[in-house]
């Protein structure tokens, strides 16, 4: 495949930035959304620093008063078993206010930004922000070390006559335990930059295809940090064979799917995306499964993060023209 076509793919032509008027609306009305979320969150901000300095000077102003009578005495327990649990109430309130206006702001930025985003490039398209790849069904492949993963913002629909489903998976946070001893310590680090590096991180691309699959076929990058399975398969192409490991169930369907020009193929997406994220893929159930760890987390926000705007509404646009590109690249179509 001419390297040049698939950058032409991924590149050039998702620079634009000719939306349609109607997401220059949503952007506008999440801006806006944006700004008052904030407002809300400030103000009940302000309100906890100015209750937690009254407290504090009731407190500095008790301390100063001279508890000589067995009245005053009673008086000061009084007014601190009365005033302390309003003021605690009053904290949470507003504690709970900040995140009712955080989270009020990142579902408005999903449903309606991320989702207007999306439906400007295919109307065709379905977003669904809070649910993504099946736990059980991402687990039956093992391309990485076990973990437990949470999968999000799902796109679903067809690209080029292939119905695909997209969603963001990633590892579920490990625990690891506090120590005060400098050698575990140093020892917890290195593990948790391994378990960072090791754990699946990134996107999963599912095609629907019309070749039948009895077995299943594993394509695996040479990646460190993806999982041998153990005896592979040996392909005739020896660049391939660089590049990937194959695990087959069925060694003559593995060497009818994994044809010449695909495996010429894959290997290019991986040249080309080097650096991006890593690239293994699945044949099973009459489906494709694309993994892309590393891939770039998209449509994550926070209420003082950066602004929707058309300029980010395109680099979404890109990034998923970019994945769906590799049907077209991998020419599933055929």
């Amino acid at each position: 495949m001419n390297s040049a076509k698939f950058r032409y793919n991924t590149g050039e032509i998702f620079s634009r930035i000719d939306m349609s008027p109607s997401l220059q609306d949503v952007v506008s009305q999440t801006l806006t959304e944006q700004k008052a979320c904030a407002r809300a969150f400030n103000r009940y901000r302000y309100l906890s620093i100015a209750a937690f300095f009254a407290v504090l000077f009731i407190l500095v102003y008790l301390d100063g008063v001279k508890a000589d009578t067995p009245l005053i005495i009673i008086a000061e327990f009084l007014g601190v078993l009365i005033l302390f649990p309003i003021f605690w109430i009053f904290f949470m309130h507003c504690a709970g206010q900040k995140t009712e206006a955080e989270i009020r702001y990142y579902k408005f930025y999903k449903e309606i930004f991320v989702r207007a985003t999306i439906n400007d490039m295919n109307a065709e398209l379905k977003y669904y922000p809070y649910t993504g790849m099946q736990e059980e069904e991402f687990q039956k492949f093992r391309i990485d070390r076990k973990s437990r993963i949470e999968s999000e913002d799902r796109i679903a629909g067809a690209h080029c006559g292939i119905k695909f489903s997209l969603s963001e998976v990633h590892s579920n946070s490990r625990f690891y335990m506090k120590t005060d001893n400098p050698l575990i310590a140093a020892i917890m680090l290195i593990k948790i930059f391994y378990d960072n590096y090791m754990d699946f991180d990134g996107n999963v691309l599912i095609c629907e295809l019309a070749k039948k699959t009895s077995g299943k076929t594993i394509v695996v990058s040479r990646e460190p940090n993806a999982k041998i399975f153990g005896e592979k398969e040996m392909m005739d192409d020896v660049d391939f064979m660089r590049d990937f490991r194959v695990f087959a169930d069925d060694k003559v369907e593995a060497r009818y799917l994994l044809t010449p020009a695909f495996m010429e193929r894959l290997r290019e997406i991986n040249r080309e995306t080097s650096g991006e994220f890593s690239l293994s893929a699945v044949f099973m159930d009459e489906r494709l499964y694309l993994f892309l760890n590393g891939a770039p987390d998209l449509f994550e926000t926070t209420l003082f993060g950066r602004p929707a705007s058309i300029e980010l509404a395109c680099e979404y646009q890109t990034q998923i023209r970019k994945i769906l590109s590799l049907i077209e690249t991998l020419k599933l179509t055929n």
